[in-house]
Formats: structure tokens, sequence, C-alpha cells
């Protein structure tokens, strides 16, 4: 059966190249500016920053009286409360998805996954290749260039060994652009992901 929510994950195995924060905006950007119904699932164990984040503000907004008369106005502007952010073991994660998309009073759009990068458990890579989309945060940090490289790599050949994966695409994207480097690196990198022949369904 085809499922009818997209499943999304921000992915990478090096920490700190921005997932967490990409998974976030883009979350919100959908469901607060695009009218989409979203749900996150932080499967970054044991910090679970996205979860984390959310309740912080959930505090500050309880323990301020300017915080709240802003939550009130922003949700008597979009009439739309907050989406769904779940804490999750990676290996779980479609599991809970599911569960998530087939009990949601409303039908839920976009379903996003701060998932962990490794791909050394057969649990976690069977999570990761039962995404439809992922996108992976790049930078020209050499040991980031690697491991990222590596990690799409390494699920490409693994839906082209088993093609029943919904996994469809690989996208990898530069996140943290640092002015000092010069345009030739980005250029040579670039030319080096496109010989990878990365996923593309």
């Amino acid at each position: 059966m085809t499922r009818k929510s997209i499943y999304v994950a921000f992915s990478n195995q090096k920490g700190g190249v921005g997932k967490s924060a990409f998974t976030t905006l883009a979350a919100s950007y959908l469901h607060y500016a695009d009218n989409k119904n979203v749900a996150v699932l932080d499967c970054d164990y044991p910090q679970h920053s996205i979860y984390a984040m959310r309740e912080r503000d959930k505090g500050m907004v309880t323990s301020s009286d300017m915080y709240k008369e802003m939550m009130v106005s922003q949700y008597n502007s979009i009439n739309k409360k907050a989406y769904p952010i779940l804490c999750v073991k990676s290996e779980d994660a479609i599991a809970v998805a599911d569960k998530v998309v087939s009990e949601s009073p409303e039908p839920i759009d976009v379903v996003f996954f701060d998932l962990t990068g490794t791909v050394n458990s057969a649990g976690i890579l069977k999570s990761t290749v039962s995404m439809d989309y992922i996108f992976c945060p790049i930078s020209t940090d050499r040991l980031v260039m690697k491991s990222s490289l590596i990690y799409a790599s390494t699920l490409t050949d693994f839906v082209k060994e088993n093609p029943a994966a919904p996994l469809k695409s690989i996208y990898l994207f530069w996140n943290q652009l640092v002015k000092s480097e010069s345009r030739e690196l980005y250029d040579a990198y670039s030319t080096i992901i496109n010989r990878l022949n990365l996923m593309r369904r």
C-alpha cells in the first residue's frame, strides 16, 4: 500500500552540521506558513535536541506574560496548534510514524525525522531507507565531507540492491558556506558528488 504522508529526514553521520536546525525550520515553515500538517520524530538519542528546544520554549511561555500574549496572538492569526514532536529510537521510527499518521484526526502531509547518522545497525538502516527523501547537509570540512559521501554512497548501494526500499532520493546540500574557501574547492567537491551518481528516482 502506498502511504499518503511523505517521510523526510535531514540526516548525516556527522553531528553539528545542522540536521536538527533544518528539520525545525522545514517543519515550521510547512506547518505555519504553508498550512501543511506535519509531525516531527526526534530520533537523536540521547539529547533529543528538537524536543528539548520545544520544552524550553514551553517553559518560557508559561513564565512570561509577554510570551503568553504572543502565543495567543499567533494562534488567533493562523488558528493552528503546534505540530507534535515525539522522542523515539531510530529503529522504531517508522512504526511510530505509521501509528501517528493512522491515528491523527487530521491527515498529516509530511513527517520529519531527525535521525542518528549511523548505518551500522540493521534497525537504523531499515528506518533510514524507509524515508521518501533524505537531505544531507554538508560542508567543506574534510571529515564532514568524507563521512557524508560514505553515508550517501552506502544508502545508494543498499537501495540498488533492495529496489523495494521506499527511499526515492538523496540530496546533499551545502551548509555553513565559508567565504574564505575557494570556489574551486566547492566545484571539486560538487564534481565528486555528481560522479557518485547518488540515487534519484
